[in-house]
């Protein structure tokens, strides 16, 4: 599977961090699933921390678009 990454947009929430959408796309095999873009987005964005006021990123949300699209959400968040 290769897949290219573009930046749809982002969303600033304030200290509730923001949302960054993702347009996930599989052009070599044609074919992409919502399992598959998780698969391989969440590796990259995941971070954790216990510290007060650190950055997270726990939570990646997908949405089919086309057959080789998925359509990613991911949540960027500040331990508060």
């Amino acid at each position: 599977m290769t897949n290219k990454i573009t930046k749809i947009g982002n969303i600033d929430n304030g200290i509730d961090g923001s949302e960054e959408y993702l347009l996930l796309t599989d052009s070599v095999s044609g074919y992409l699933t919502e399992n598959q873009a998780w698969d391989y987005l969440h590796p990259l964005v995941y971070r954790d921390t216990n510290d007060a006021g650190a950055y997270f990123c726990h939570t990646v949300k997908t949405l089919q678009k086309t057959d080789n699209q998925v359509v990613c959400i991911v949540y960027h968040q500040y331990n508060v």
